[in-house]
């Protein structure tokens, strides 16, 4: 299952590495960015690549819904605190995602993989609305709670404004 799920993973970040980005809130719209393509060449370089990304993704997959979301969350601190670091307009989507235990090598050093916000949110499949909700939630450190958490539901309410009127309360 694990390998037969790594080797899905693996072909989808290949079949977007040969194209550019789409933009996550906009289907349609295909971005300037190509952060993806360093895993599309046929070199056992970016297989061992891809397949450290296909990893980093099932790890994810196996987590619970709310690790996942931390992790999620995490992630874009970092990125977050990357962008304002950088100074950098609130209309660029730089790319500033880590990847983790995905390492690319140039010369002698080990750079971690970046790859932007759009290819991010499809790597994970996240879904735009579910990524906007967590990042407007990312300073609180805990995972979202429910809108009717230790309150009465509006059903109940409704119910019982229904049974006063009968009883004549």
């Amino acid at each position: 299952q694990r390998i037969s799920f790594c080797a899905e993973i693996m072909a989808m970040i290949k079949h977007y590495g040969q194209h550019r980005c789409v933009s996550a809130a906009r289907k349609t719209y295909v971005t300037k960015c190509r952060c993806l393509l360093i895993f599309y060449h046929d070199s056992i370089f970016q297989h061992d690549m891809a397949m450290n990304a296909a990893e980093c993704v099932f790890s994810f997959y196996t987590r619970r819904k709310k690790t996942q979301s931390l992790v999620i969350k995490n992630n874009i601190q970092a990125a977050v605190s990357v962008l304002k670091l950088m100074n950098v307009p609130a209309h660029v989507v730089p790319k500033n995602y880590i990847l983790p235990g995905v390492f690319t090598i140039y010369g002698n050093r080990r750079y971690q993989v970046h790859i932007c916000e759009n290819a991010f949110i499809r790597l994970f499949g996240l879904g735009y609305p579910k990524f906007l909700v967590i990042k407007k939630d990312i300073n609180n450190p805990k995972d979202k709670q429910h809108g009717l958490t230790n309150k009465i539901s509006n059903n109940l309410i409704g119910k019982q404004a229904m049974w006063n009127e009968i009883v004549g309360l």
